[in-house]
């Protein structure tokens, strides 16, 4: 089963490097959104898992 998450560039940064397995789904130039991990407001994209995230079950 696969997730997607709205997530900021600093939140999805920290997870690639904590190893979770990831892909952008979208992502729109100069857009803003509300991360789904750290809940702040910023530029980022969506993003699908495939399980064995940081996230739990905030979904976009």
């Amino acid at each position: 089963m696969s997730d997607k998450f709205d997530l900021c560039v600093p939140c999805a940064a920290a997870l690639f490097e904590q190893g979770s397995r990831m892909r952008k789904v979208r992502e729109v130039p100069n857009v803003k959104l509300t991360c789904s991990r750290c809940g702040r407001r910023r530029y980022g994209a969506t993003y699908q898992t495939d399980g064995g995230t940081a996230l739990e079950g905030k979904k976009a």
